[in-house]
């Protein structure tokens, strides 16, 4: 395989991890609607895989970049269009993954706020309950 199929070879997966890992995000985020707190311990570990083998990626993609720019036999207007819209892709990816993590911190910052909330109107009641059966005479 030379470098130009390579480096398409591993911006298509990279987009293709991205990808995954907007959709594990996207799980997370339901899991922190839907109050299942139990399953993000394994939607973090497989997070934390694909996030390794975007790192892994990522870095694979600099060193072909470093070879296809050092030979110019391997630049052509098909093969640089190809890659342009290739790293395009990525790049919108990666943006659309960002806005992910986003939209579930903010959820997470609102489950957070709900939870916070409940716990206080729980005190309340709490307090008013132990005030009630204080005025109890037995």
């Amino acid at each position: 395989m030379n470098t130009v199929d390579e480096l398409k070879n591993t911006l298509c997966h990279d987009i293709t991890l991205h990808e995954r890992l907007r959709n594990i995000i996207i799980e997370e985020c339901v899991c922190i609607k839907d109050d299942n707190v139990e399953y993000l311990s394994k939607k973090a570990a497989h997070k934390k895989k694909i996030e390794d083998e975007i790192e892994s990626a990522n870095q694979a993609v600099i060193s072909l970049f470093e070879k296809y720019y050092s030979d110019p036999s391997t630049i052509n207007s098909i093969s640089s269009g190809e890659i342009r819209m290739l790293v395009g892709k990525l790049n919108k990816s990666i943006h659309e993954s960002v806005t992910v993590i986003s939209e579930t911190v903010e959820e997470a910052k609102r489950a957070k706020k709900d939870a916070v909330h409940q716990m206080k109107i729980f005190d309340t009641n709490k307090n008013a309950i132990n005030a009630y059966a204080g005025t109890q005479s037995y």
